[in-house]
C-alpha cells in the first residue's frame, strides 16, 4: 500500500498546496546475496509545498518537497535525503503566445564521495532548466509547442528538444505531429539516449 495527501487553497490571487505521501522509491537497490542478486524497494517519505501567484501578464510559481529514506547500493547500510525546489515564471503578454521558464534542483543532503561509486550515479545537485514556447493561429486551431530541456548545466549534460503541432481538424477530431531529439551525457541513465530520436503522428478522434 502506498499513501498520500493533498490540501489545496486559494487566496486572492494565490494558490497553495501541501503534500504528503509514504510511498515506494520507483528505483530498487540492489544487493548481492548468497542466492543472487535481490532487488528492493525502499519506502520514502515525503512533505512538500507549492504556490503560484497570477500578476498581469505573468504566472509564477514555485514547489519544494523533501525526501527521506532514499537508499543507494553502495554505501546499502545508509539512508539519505533531499530536497527538491521548483521555480518557474510564464508569459502571457505576446499575442496568442506563451512562453515559459523552469528551473529545477534536486539537493542531496549528507553528500558522501563513496556515492560516486554507485551505478544510481547520484550527484550532490541533480539540476534542470526548461524553457517552452507555445504559440496558437488559425484562431486556435493550430498549435505549435517548442520545448528544450538541459538535463544538468555541465558541458557534458544531457538534453532533449521537442518540436509538436496539433491541428484540430474539425470539431472532434485532432492531428498532431512532432520530432524530439536526444542529446546524449555522461551521468546514468542519459548516457545513450542520443540513440532515440524519433517522429511521430498521431490522429485523435473523440466521440
Amino acid at each position: 500500500m502506498q499513501y498520500a495527501l493533498a490540501l489545496d487553497g486559494t487566496l486572492g490571487r494565490w494558490d497553495f498546496s501541501l503534500y504528503g505521501a509514504w510511498i515506494f522509491y520507483d528505483r530498487p537497490t540492489i544487493a548481492t546475496t548468497p542466492d543472487g542478486l535481490l532487488r528492493t524497494y525502499s519506502r520514502l517519505t515525503m512533505q512538500g509545498a507549492a504556490a503560484c501567484l497570477a500578476q498581469g501578464n505573468w504566472l509564477l510559481k514555485g514547489e519544494t518537497a523533501f525526501w527521506q529514506g532514499l537508499e543507494f547500493w553502495s554505501p546499502a547500510s545508509e539512508q539519505f535525503t533531499r530536497l527538491d525546489f521548483l521555480v518557474g515564471a510564464e508569459y502571457s503578454g505576446l499575442s496568442e503566445t506563451i512562453v515559459a521558464l523552469e528551473l529545477v534542483d534536486r539537493h542531496l543532503l549528507d553528500y558522501v564521495p563513496e556515492l560516486r561509486d554507485c551505478p544510481e550515479d547520484p550527484v550532490e545537485d541533480d539540476v534542470q532548466l526548461t524553457l517552452r514556447l507555445t504559440r496558437e493561429f488559425m484562431h486556435d486551431r493550430l498549435r505549435a509547442t517548442f520545448l528544450v530541456m538541459a538535463l544538468g548545466l555541465a558541458d557534458d549534460a544531457a538534453g532533449i528538444g521537442r518540436v509538436q503541432c496539433d491541428y484540430e481538424w474539425r470539431e472532434a477530431l485532432i492531428a498532431t505531429a512532432g520530432l524530439v531529439l536526444y542529446q546524449s551525457g555522461d551521468r546514468f541513465p542519459y548516457e545513450k539516449i542520443g540513440d532515440n530520436d524519433r517522429l511521430f503522428v498521431e490522429l485523435e478522434y473523440s466521440f
